[in-house]
């Protein structure tokens, strides 16, 4: 207050708030990503996903690196929403 930052004496329940509706903002804001990487041995192009929980998924099975690009623009929301609903059914059985 004295710095002129607020004009109000905070409370433990007021930064509990705060904190909560940011961790909800960013929760809402985080999105998976993807790359594209190439097998060292034996060729071929895989495609990393790191889903929003911060678990890494391998998609392989892709001989050109644009079959990698076209999975992701075509295929991965519909894998990404299968693998979110699983992931969730994990955490709610824990």
């Amino acid at each position: 207050m004295a710095a002129g930052v607020t004009d109000r004496l905070w409370e433990i329940s007021d930064l509990v708030e705060m904190l909560e509706a940011w961790e909800a903002k960013e929760k809402r804001d985080a999105k998976p990503i993807f790359e594209i990487l190439e097998w060292k041995i034996g060729g071929g192009f895989y495609v990393k996903a790191t889903l929003t929980n911060f678990t890494p998924e391998n998609i392989s099975g892709f001989e050109t690196k644009n079959d990698a690009i076209r999975w992701i623009r075509n295929d991965s929301a519909a894998w990404l929403h299968t693998r979110q609903h699983v992931i969730e059914k994990k955490e709610a059985a824990k």
